[in-house]
């Protein structure tokens, strides 16, 4: 390894070291948070399991279409609206929120219903 480097400048003060396929399998299993991204590079993955992904993935990016649905409903606590807001209108009440200094938002709602777009498409694009 060290013939490799002998180009550089001050090759000498390289360390270099090996990793062999059970050294690198010994320090995956010590960061048990990267054994199910290891396994799904290597195509091996654990069925079942997904690692974290991009779910809001969208391939024009945020410039694509946030399809808005009169029946979608946002529901504002610890203001009471009986029959929830619509999505402009929760988006707006959301804004006006976040605007007030040390203040936050916390989105509850079933996998797969836009939490993230809705985040990435409005609240990001004021």
């Amino acid at each position: 390894m060290l013939d490799a480097l002998s180009d550089y400048p001050n090759y000498t003060n390289i360390k270099v070291d090996f990793y062999d396929r059970e050294r690198i399998a010994g320090w995956v299993r010590s960061h048990p948070a990267l054994v199910l991204w290891v396994r799904e590079k290597i195509g091996r993955p654990i069925q079942g399991w997904r690692t974290y992904e991009n779910w809001a993935n969208c391939p024009l990016g945020i410039e694509e279409e946030y399809i808005l649905d009169e029946h979608v409903r946002l529901f504002c606590e610890p203001k009471s609206y009986s029959e929830g807001l619509s999505a402009c209108d929760g988006i707006n009440e959301i804004r006006s929120i976040l605007q007030r200094p040390a203040s936050s938002v916390r989105l509850v709602g079933l996998s797969g219903v836009g939490k993230t777009r809705l985040l990435k498409h409005y609240l990001m694009n004021e």
